[in-house]
């Protein structure tokens, strides 16, 4: 681990990316001892991501994503600056950085639901919804699995919105049923399109799903809406269009 740590800061970037490859590809081994130095090489982890090479940028994203999903405890120890820093690498040009960032929200959204005791993620959750609902309609979504990455991560967090918060779900209905339509009348020319075409149907169907399944009860004032439009993909599944 103390080589870890130099190369990371080392002025040469293939010793800067082969440190973030070996640190990220050891966290699903064995975990005694790691959390530790995890949470003190953090700092140059997270630093990565403002390193001048891309390859560097995109290697210290995808090392912050296993962290976040093999010692999410640790994360949540700097959960301002982690997700500070995720919630800017969902508008980074490079889809794979983004990409990891959706990955690293939906591995901690899923730690914070499922542990008792776990930091809320409430004085968060405004920013992140806003940045994964705008990661979701990238052009680039097709790459580095972004948009399928952006759609995930939205779920988890709604699925692990505070009762507090619950009531801003109800905001992304609109959106989606808006998309959904817009999806469902895309004019398809190739195998290519269709494919992206069901994918995006599909995808906009699970957010709303994971809000009618959060909202239970409170689910009444946009029920409707929901019903018509999965209603209308229905439809349309039946006549095969």
């Amino acid at each position: 681990t103390p080589f870890v740590t130099e190369k990371l800061a080392s002025s040469e970037w293939r010793d800067r990316d082969a440190a973030l490859t070996a640190l990220g590809s050891i966290l699903d081994g064995p975990t005694e001892d790691l959390a530790p130095f995890i949470l003190n090489a953090m700092p140059n982890i997270l630093a990565s991501l403002n390193d001048n090479l891309l390859q560097v940028k995109e290697t210290a994203a995808w090392t912050i994503s296993q962290v976040c999903t093999f010692f999410p405890e640790v994360v949540c120890s700097g959960l301002d600056q982690v997700l500070g820093d995720m919630y800017k690498c969902l508008t980074d040009e490079s889809p794979r950085v983004a990409a990891c960032a959706c990955y690293a929200i939906y591995s901690l959204a899923s730690y914070v639901e499922e542990v008792p005791g776990a930091p809320s993620l409430e004085p968060y959750f405004s920013h992140l919804i806003t940045g994964l609902v705008s990661t979701t309609s990238r052009p680039d979504g097709s790459k580095a699995n972004l948009r399928t990455s952006a759609f995930e991560a939205l779920n988890a967090l709604v699925q692990g919105v505070p009762p507090a918060m619950q009531g801003h779900l109800t905001d992304l209905v609109p959106e989606f049923i808006e998309r959904l339509r817009s999806a469902m009348s895309m004019t398809v020319t190739s195998g290519e399109e269709r494919a992206t075409q069901l994918e995006v149907i599909g995808l906009c169907c699970s957010v709303l799903q994971a809000v009618a399944t959060k909202l239970e009860g409170g689910i009444k004032p946009v029920a409707q809406p929901i019903m018509e439009a999965l209603l209308a993909v229905l439809g349309q599944s039946a006549e095969g269009g």
